[in-house]
Parts: structure tokens; C-alpha cells; sequence
């Protein structure tokens, strides 16, 4: 469950692979690797997810009514929601979910 502030971090970018971030009435932060392994490390405030040499895609549900979580990429953040604000580049797919690319940004 997330506190006042939560930082999902993936450790590093992929040559390919999503995640997909959706907002949920549930209490808890969820990351779900979909076809691929990872490792996950889990500290009071911080997700550490070790895709070092992973193309797998990721599920990650929010708690809607988190104060402060943030979703980051070998040091870039992808995604703030900060109360009921979401803060990102990311697009939304047909269902309302941020698409967050987990490979190097276009040059």
C-alpha cells in the first residue's frame, strides 16, 4: 500500500515492452510482469523492478486515491499522479490506460 509518496522505478530500459498503468479502487499498488521475468525489490516507499535485458511488458494498477506515486525509467519519469492529477506523456489506449513505453525515447 502506498504511503504519501510511492516510486515504482524500472531499472532499465528495453529494446521493446510496454506497461500499462490503469487506476483502481483497490488499496494497493500492483506490477505484474506479463511475458517476461523480472525481479522485484520492494522498500516502505519504492517498487525496484530489475528488467536489465528484458523485453517483457508490464500491468501496473494505482490506487485512485493515492496521494503521490510516480512511475520511472533508468532516471526519466513516465508517469506522476499526484491526488486525482495524472502528470504524463504517455497515450491512452481505448480502455483509459497510459501506455507507458519502457524503451529509449525517439530521437
Amino acid at each position: 500500500m502506498p504511503g504519501e509518496r510511492f516510486t515504482v522505478v524500472f531499472a532499465a530500459r528495453q529494446a521493446q515492452g510496454v506497461a500499462t498503468v490503469s487506476l483502481t479502487d483497490g488499496p494497493e499498488i500492483t506490477v505484474r510482469t506479463l511475458n517476461g521475468v523480472a525481479t522485484f525489490t520492494t522498500e516502505a516507499h519504492r517498487l525496484t523492478i530489475e528488467n536489465r535485458a528484458s523485453t517483457a511488458d508490464y500491468t501496473i494498477e494505482l490506487p485512485r486515491n493515492a496521494l503521490w506515486v510516480e512511475v520511472w525509467v533508468e532516471g526519466r519519469r513516465l508517469l506522476r499522479l499526484q491526488g486525482a492529477r495524472i502528470t504524463t506523456d504517455a497515450p491512452l489506449d481505448a480502455r483509459g490506460r497510459y501506455l507507458l513505453p519502457l524503451t529509449p525515447p525517439a530521437r
